[in-house]
């Protein structure tokens, strides 16, 4: 078997386990950065911890926790686009791509599907059928606000429900 050692130069403090052919487990770089599991820069099953920037979490180089300032970022599959962000915002995303995703923040709740905006919710609540909605949105939505809920085909062909009555349009004017 191998000797279990630590080295310790101008640059580093390395510490070799001591299997066979001994492996690096901890790397103490000049800069403070501090690598558990492997050497320095290593993304395979290593816990990495860097002074003003966070910690890592490493499976591999695709799929790791980041933990810094503005939250936990999780990784699955892709390094540069987290799948979950976690902070003042929260995003999950599915297939690590910003098409399908959902956004909670301080203002509600969106969803996007196929890069499209599909539902708002918050002070105006819209879901939307085949288009894109926004919170003014009158085609093919369900829109609830302060003022009640408009089901919409279009801003001519829409039921209106407040406190006070319920009106159904269809073309210009007023149907019932």
């Amino acid at each position: 078997s191998g000797q279990a050692r630590t080295e310790i130069s101008d640059t580093a403090i390395d510490m070799y386990d001591g299997a066979a052919s001994p492996a690096k487990r901890v790397n103490i770089n000049s800069s403070g950065v501090v690598t558990l599991g492997g050497d320095n820069g290593s993304t395979d099953d290593t816990i990495v911890l860097t002074p003003g920037s966070g910690i890592k979490i490493y499976d591999n180089s695709t799929d790791f926790l980041d933990i810094g300032a503005s939250g936990v970022n999780v990784h699955a599959g892709n390094a540069s686009t987290a799948a979950a962000e976690f902070g003042t915002t929260v995003t999950l995303r599915g297939n690590n791509s910003n098409d399908d995703r959902i956004v909670i923040d301080s203002g509600g709740v969106d969803i996007y599907e196929g890069g499209n905006l599909r539902a708002i919710i918050g002070a105006t609540t819209v879901l939307g059928g085949g288009t894109a909605v926004t919170t003014t949105s009158t085609d093919d939505c369900i829109r609830i606000d302060s003022n009640g809920v408009k089901i919409f085909q279009d801003s001519n062909n829409y039921v209106d429900i407040n406190s006070s009555t319920m009106d159904i349009y269809a073309g210009s004017g007023t149907a019932a």
